[in-house]
């Protein structure tokens, strides 16, 4: 509904970004009880619900654009654990990745109505990059941070440590991070954008009645027109 809106305002869209920020699968344990008593389903099952819903989703919105670009980091709750709570593989063996694969290979067997769908998925990074009318946007869960307890001064941080370092992803103009489940726009420079995505669940009560602290779920979209404007048209829906 939000594209067939966009497309009736004018906006003449190509090519659409899928990106999965990370945290699609609740598989974190060993932090407090009732985490993993309140999930409904077990892992199997959650990997099943949303492998579904992601080959739905881009199965429908590949009919509406001539180029679809998918891509996928891995979230601290998607990590594989062992008893401890803490992950015990690389990584990459992460859920939150796993899953966008399985669907990168169901659609690869229908190349005719597929072939101008494109994953891009990390091995064992935690950002990806994703160049879109002239803008490179970053992506990254989140979740390897520090400095602070303010996310956004720990997300900054982390930034300028990676244009220190040369990473690529520390030279993006506009950076894209969840974990926080809270949306806010931050712009550090014209050229220095950071958007912190809400979460799609239905917020925590714990950290709500902890913090005083809540936001309202949905998912962030926005348009690139290779304007020089930053971004347009963005809407939490």
């Amino acid at each position: 509904e939000r594209i067939r809106e966009l497309q009736k305002s004018g906006r003449k869209m190509k090519t659409l970004v899928v990106a999965g920020i990370g945290d699609m699968v609740e598989n974190c344990e060993g932090h407090y009880s009732t985490q993993t008593f309140t999930v409904e389903l077990n892992r199997r099952q959650q990997i099943r619900v949303l492998r579904r819903l992601l080959t739905k989703a881009i199965t429908n919105w590949s009919k509406m654009f001539d180029e679809v670009v998918v891509v996928a980091v891995p979230g601290n709750h998607g990590e594989n654990r062992n008893g401890s709570g803490k992950s015990f593989t690389t990584r990459g063996d992460n859920d939150d990745v796993a899953v966008f694969e399985m669907v990168a290979e169901i659609l690869s067997a229908n190349p005719d109505a597929y072939g101008h769908v494109r994953f891009s998925l990390p091995e064992d990074e935690i950002s990806m990059i994703v160049e879109a009318n002239g803008k490179y946007v970053g992506f990254a869960h989140g979740h390897i941070t520090n400095g602070g307890a303010d996310p956004q001064k720990k997300i900054k941080e982390w930034w300028k440590s990676q244009n220190f370092s040369n990473n690529p992803i520390g030279y993006v103009d506009i950076l894209i991070t969840g974990h926080y489940h809270h949306f806010s726009v931050i712009e550090h420079d014209k050229n220095r954008i950071h958007i912190q995505c809400p979460a799609m669940d239905g917020g925590s009560e714990w950290f709500k009645d902890l913090t005083g602290v809540d936001s309202r779920p949905g998912t962030l979209t926005f348009v690139l027109d290779g304007s020089d404007r930053p971004y347009r048209d963005l809407e939490i829906i």
